[in-house]
Protein backbone atom coordinates (compact mmCIF):
# COMPACT_ATOMS: atom_id res chain seq x y z
CA UNK A 1 0.00 0.00 0.00
CA UNK A 2 1.03 3.54 -0.96
CA UNK A 3 1.37 6.42 2.20
CA UNK A 4 2.99 8.94 0.35
CA UNK A 5 -0.11 10.96 1.55
CA UNK A 6 1.78 14.16 2.63
CA UNK A 7 2.65 17.38 -0.01
CA UNK A 8 4.93 20.12 0.19
CA UNK A 9 3.80 22.65 -1.61
CA UNK A 10 7.08 24.71 -3.15
CA UNK A 11 7.74 28.11 -4.49
CA UNK A 12 9.66 28.18 -7.91
CA UNK A 13 10.25 30.64 -10.67
CA UNK A 14 8.80 30.09 -13.83
CA UNK A 15 12.21 29.38 -15.06
CA UNK A 16 12.97 27.02 -12.87
CA UNK A 17 9.40 25.09 -13.26
CA UNK A 18 10.06 24.77 -16.93
CA UNK A 19 13.58 23.56 -16.30
CA UNK A 20 12.19 21.04 -13.46
CA UNK A 21 9.98 19.95 -16.09
CA UNK A 22 12.32 19.48 -18.64
CA UNK A 23 14.43 17.30 -16.53
CA UNK A 24 11.67 15.19 -15.40
CA UNK A 25 11.41 14.32 -19.06
CA UNK A 26 14.65 13.60 -20.12
CA UNK A 27 14.71 11.10 -17.48
CA UNK A 28 11.06 9.73 -18.06
CA UNK A 29 10.00 10.58 -14.75
CA UNK A 30 7.02 12.22 -12.97
CA UNK A 31 8.22 15.85 -11.56
CA UNK A 32 7.22 14.40 -8.25
CA UNK A 33 9.40 11.25 -8.60
CA UNK A 34 12.23 13.48 -10.27
CA UNK A 35 12.33 15.51 -7.27
CA UNK A 36 11.08 12.84 -4.45
CA UNK A 37 15.05 10.87 -6.00
CA UNK A 38 16.53 14.27 -5.58
CA UNK A 39 16.06 15.17 -1.87
CA UNK A 40 16.57 11.23 -1.51
CA UNK A 41 20.10 11.83 -2.89
CA UNK A 42 19.82 10.17 -5.51
CA UNK A 43 20.77 12.23 -9.02
CA UNK A 44 18.58 10.49 -12.40
CA UNK A 45 20.08 10.18 -15.30
CA UNK A 46 18.54 11.23 -18.78
CA UNK A 47 18.14 8.11 -20.22
CA UNK A 48 19.37 7.53 -23.91
CA UNK A 49 17.91 8.09 -27.47
CA UNK A 50 15.60 5.31 -28.43
CA UNK A 51 17.77 4.69 -31.44
CA UNK A 52 20.38 3.41 -29.40
CA UNK A 53 18.09 1.11 -28.39
CA UNK A 54 17.10 -0.14 -31.99
CA UNK A 55 21.04 -0.39 -32.87
CA UNK A 56 21.25 -2.59 -30.22
CA UNK A 57 19.08 -4.93 -31.41
CA UNK A 58 19.90 -4.43 -34.88
CA UNK A 59 23.58 -5.40 -34.17
CA UNK A 60 22.26 -8.25 -32.29
CA UNK A 61 20.41 -9.58 -35.16
CA UNK A 62 23.15 -9.67 -36.65
CA UNK A 63 25.61 -11.04 -34.53
CA UNK A 64 22.66 -14.04 -34.15
CA UNK A 65 23.10 -14.34 -38.23
CA UNK A 66 26.73 -14.22 -38.07
CA UNK A 67 26.49 -17.07 -35.42
CA UNK A 68 24.51 -18.91 -37.77
CA UNK A 69 26.01 -19.20 -40.94
CA UNK A 70 29.65 -20.08 -39.55
CA UNK A 71 30.89 -23.06 -41.49
CA UNK A 72 34.53 -22.64 -41.52
CA UNK A 73 36.59 -25.66 -42.22
CA UNK A 74 39.59 -24.81 -39.84
CA UNK A 75 38.68 -26.30 -36.43
CA UNK A 76 41.23 -23.61 -34.91
CA UNK A 77 39.55 -20.32 -36.68
CA UNK A 78 35.89 -21.71 -35.82
CA UNK A 79 36.11 -21.63 -32.63
CA UNK A 80 37.98 -18.37 -32.36
CA UNK A 81 35.15 -17.34 -34.25
CA UNK A 82 32.39 -18.85 -31.73
CA UNK A 83 34.86 -16.75 -29.24
CA UNK A 84 34.41 -13.63 -30.98
CA UNK A 85 30.13 -13.85 -31.44
CA UNK A 86 30.36 -15.07 -27.47
CA UNK A 87 32.55 -11.69 -26.72
CA UNK A 88 30.40 -9.68 -28.62
CA UNK A 89 27.11 -11.00 -27.32
CA UNK A 90 28.80 -10.74 -23.64
CA UNK A 91 29.08 -6.91 -25.02
CA UNK A 92 25.81 -6.49 -25.87
CA UNK A 93 24.48 -6.87 -22.80
CA UNK A 94 26.65 -4.82 -20.56
CA UNK A 95 25.93 -2.28 -22.93
CA UNK A 96 22.19 -3.12 -22.50
CA UNK A 97 22.34 -3.29 -18.87
CA UNK A 98 24.13 0.00 -18.11
CA UNK A 99 21.81 1.92 -20.69
CA UNK A 100 18.78 0.07 -18.78
CA UNK A 101 19.48 0.57 -15.46
CA UNK A 102 19.31 4.29 -15.02
CA UNK A 103 16.40 4.05 -12.81
CA UNK A 104 16.30 0.71 -11.03
CA UNK A 105 16.27 1.06 -7.03
CA UNK A 106 19.61 -0.35 -5.93
CA UNK A 107 18.42 -2.59 -2.58
CA UNK A 108 18.15 -0.90 0.18
CA UNK A 109 17.11 3.05 -1.72
CA UNK A 110 13.55 1.99 -1.63
CA UNK A 111 11.78 3.73 0.80
CA UNK A 112 8.84 0.66 1.21
CA UNK A 113 6.73 2.61 -1.31
CA UNK A 114 5.13 0.85 -4.24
Amino acid sequence: MRNRNVGINIRVSEKEKERIIKNADKCQLTVSEYLRKLANGHEPKELPNGKIFEEIANLNIWIARADGLVELNDPTKQEAFKKAIAEMYSSLDKIWRLLTTNHKVKAGENDGDN
